[in-house]
C-alpha cells in the first residue's frame, strides 16, 4: 500500500496532523508526488518521483533530482522543503537526525548536507560536516546526518543554531564542498528516498549514538556494530507494530523472515534507546 510512513504515538512517534514537525515523519515518496521537495519555482528540472527502483526494488517510488552545473536556475544539486510537517520546531519534537536513502547515479561526487533558515532573524545554517557520496557509490545505501545545533555552522542571520531549530522555516539536502545554504554547482544526478526526521525513543543518558547497521538494505543477516553492550531489540513496521523482539545476545540479527520494506530497530540498554531505520529488500 502507498503511503506516507509513521510510527504509532503509542511507540513515541507520532501521525503528524498539525502543522509542525513532528519526531520520525518519513517522505517515502509511494504517492506518486514529490511531498514537497523542489528546487526552486523557475528551475527547469524540478525534482522527479521515479516509479519504481528504490532501495525496496521494484515499485518503489524514489526522488530524483538533477542539477545541471554551469550557472542559473536548476545549476545547483539542492531540494528544500517549506511544507508544514517539515517546519517548526525540532527542539520540541526531539529530532536529532535526518535519515535518508540515497544512491549517486551521476559522475560527480556528492558532499551531503542538511540546510535549515528560521529563528525569529530568519538565519541560514548549514551542517559544518559534510557525508561522501562517491560516483562509485551505485548502489543504495543509508545516511543519517546529525542536525543537534553544535553540528551547525550559521551562515547568515543573528540567531544561534539552536534558535533555528526552534523555529524552521526551511529545510534542504544539499551537495556542498563547504557549508552552504545554497549548494554548488555541478552537473550530478541525486536518486533519494525514506527521509526521515529521526527522534530517538529515548536520548536521555543512552551510549548508543555509535551504533552501525550493516548491510543496509539487508536481506538475511542484520549485523549490529557498536562498543557498547546492548540488551534488548525490538523490530517495528512502519505502521507502528511490534514485529519482534528479544535479547541482542550476538551482535547481528536474522531478519530474512520478514517481508520487504522499511523497518525500524529499536535497540537498548539500562542507560537508554535508539531506533534506527532499515530496509529489508
Amino acid at each position: 500500500m502507498k503511503k506516507i510512513f509513521m510510527l504509532m504515538a503509542v511507540l513515541g512517534l507520532s501521525l503528524n496532523i498539525n502543522a509542525q514537525i513532528t519526531g520520525n515523519f518519513t517522505n517515502d515518496f509511494e504517492d506518486g508526488t514529490t511531498q514537497g521537495w523542489s528546487n526552486g519555482a523557475q528551475s527547469p528540472n524540478p525534482p522527479t518521483n521515479i516509479p519504481t527502483g528504490g532501495p525496496n526494488g521494484v515499485d518503489d517510488n524514489f526522488l530524483e533530482e538533477i542539477s545541471a552545473g554551469g550557472g542559473g536556475a536548476g545549476s545547483k544539486m539542492v531540494i528544500q522543503n517549506d511544507e508544514d510537517e517539515w517546519t517548526g520546531n525540532y527542539n520540541s519534537a526531539g529530532v536529532l537526525e535526518i535519515s535518508f536513502d540515497v544512491k549517486n547515479a551521476g559522475a560527480t561526487d556528492l558532499l551531503l548536507r542538511v540546510a535549515m533558515e528560521g529563528g525569529p532573524d530568519s538565519s541560514e545554517m548549514a551542517t559544518t560536516s559534510s557525508v561522501s557520496v562517491p560516483s562509485t557509490q551505485t548502489t543504495w545505501t543509508t545516511i543519517t546526518i546529525p542536525i543537534q545545533p553544535s553540528d551547525f555552522t550559521v551562515l547568515d542571520g543573528n540567531d544561534t543554531a539552536s534558535a533555528v531549530l526552534g523555529g524552521v522555516d526551511n529545510i534542504r539536502i544539499l551537495s556542498s564542498a563547504v557549508p552552504s545554504y545554497n549548494g554548488d554547482a555541478i552537473a550530478a544526478t541525486m536518486h533519494v528516498d525514506n527521509i526521515t526526521a529521526v527522534a530517538p525513543l529515548s536520548v536521555s543518558e543512552s551510549n548508543l549514538n555509535d551504533v552501525t547497521l550493516y548491510p543496509n538494505p539487508v536481506s538475511d543477516v542484520l549485523n549490529v556494530a557498536s562498543s557498547n553492550s546492548i540488551e534488548k531489540f525490538e523490530i517495528i513496521n512502519i505502521a507502528g507494530q511490534l514485529i519482534t523482539e528479544g535479547e541482542l545476545n550476538a551482535k547481528f540479527i536474522q531478519v530474512s523472515n520478514l517481508s520487504e520494506g522499511l523497518y525500524f530497530l529499536r535497540l537498548s540498554n539500562n542507560l537508554g534507546a535508539r531506533t534506527i531505520k532499515f530496509v529489508k529488500r
